[in-house]
């Protein structure tokens, strides 16, 4: 598997948005890493997603590739629903100690 990120910069690029957004498993993440290391071109598009990721609205980015931002708007959209599901999950847990506080007290 080794090899197959070595000199393939096609399946770097693709798994990059990913890495950006810390979804990828740790084994594909230093793969990933010694590919940058090497790989000027991955480190300079690597070096784009997270700059995109860091702006606050994606209309900022002018004249961008139309995939490019797809990908941008996923991984927000997917960043968005991580953190919904966490402040849900937080309210429960606080409604129902709350609750419990109030009917044992």
């Amino acid at each position: 598997m080794k090899d197959l990120f070595e000199n393939n910069c096609d399946v770097v690029s693709d798994l990059l948005p990913l890495y950006a957004d810390g979804c990828c498993s740790a084994r594909t993440a230093r793969l990933i890493q010694t590919h940058l290391s090497a790989c000027k071109s991955c480190n300079k598009k690597y070096a784009g997603i997270k700059k995109s990721l860091k702006n606050t609205h994606i209309t900022d980015i002018p004249n961008s590739d139309p995939d490019f931002l797809g990908i941008v708007i996923k991984l927000r959209r997917r960043r968005t629903v991580k953190n919904t599901i966490l402040s849900l999950t937080v309210l429960a847990a606080l409604t129902s100690t709350l609750l419990l506080a109030v009917t044992h007290g």
